[in-house]
């Protein structure tokens, strides 16, 4: 299953990363591809970077899904991600999830509601490719963020979709408390506010990267539900939910598998 992901000079180490967990037991189940630019012009204190590279990203996800076959499947994901189940696991997670031919299969921003653009499953259709050009376009014309535009979209129908379970974890759904036992996926998508710096300096999730494939190694619930803790009573974390998510639209996420 080809693997797609983009960085900048700034997110290297946040990329290889990544295709080391991938390739770490030659076992070919994922083939990790990717797009490289010498810099993505991430601006200090703008979600995900700002623009520039949310439209690097989306440009990515138009190449990848035309240069694979239809109806296949395929995974994009931002860099700061990692596996922590073995490959095999994570595979056959995804292969289950996938079963029921949605085009979109998101992992959660929050438990009830939203979807997060950094790990997505995508089935090769026609919808697919018209939605995320869409995206593109939208985000252009608005200047809204790319994830912003997408939750609106699949909200309102237009491509199938189906949120992934709490054990592909996004950090931002904290509340959602998982096992470290059932986790297959992380993905440090935020980062308590004393620890959020410039867009491109990658240390911050670098740090959780590797404090949580630590707790998942140990098993180490208490420091996990203290970390749950710490993130999900951070006030930035609120503010974004209520900015992005409000009360009238999260009735709609209910009806969405």
């Amino acid at each position: 299953m080809q693997w797609y992901l983009a960085c900048d000079r700034n997110h290297q180490v946040l990329a290889a990363r990544l295709e080391a967990a991938l390739e770490d037991d030659d076992s070919s189940l994922f083939e990790p591809r990717v797009f490289r630019v010498e810099d993505l012009r991430g601006l200090p204190g703008r979600a995900a970077g700002g623009l520039a590279v949310q439209d690097f990203k989306l440009a990515c996800i138009d190449r990848a899904l035309g240069e694979n076959p239809e109806g296949s499947y395929i995974v994009w994901s931002d860099a700061d991600v990692q596996p922590l189940a073995p490959l095999s696991e994570l595979r056959a997670a995804i292969e289950r999830e996938s079963a029921t031919q949605m085009d979109v299969y998101a992992q959660r921003e929050f438990e009830d509601v939203g979807v997060n653009v950094g790990f997505l499953v995508l089935r090769v259709t026609e919808t697919t490719r018209t939605l995320f050009a869409k995206v593109r376009r939208t985000m252009t014309e608005t200047r809204a963020l790319d994830q912003k535009v997408l939750n609106r979209m699949l909200v309102a129908g237009e491509a199938t979709v189906a949120r992934l379970p709490s054990s592909f974890w996004a950090s931002s759904n904290a509340t959602a408390r998982p096992t470290l036992d059932s986790l297959v996926l992380h993905h440090a998508n935020f980062v308590p506010g004393d620890a959020r710096s410039d867009a491109r300096d990658p240390t911050p999730k670098l740090d959780q990267l590797d404090a949580v494939a630590a707790m998942r190694r140990a098993n180490n619930a208490p420091v996990w539900d203290a970390f749950l803790d710490r993130l999900a009573t951070d006030p930035t974390l609120h503010q974004y939910r209520d900015r992005h998510f409000p009360l009238v639209d999260r009735p709609r996420w209910g009806d969405l598998p």
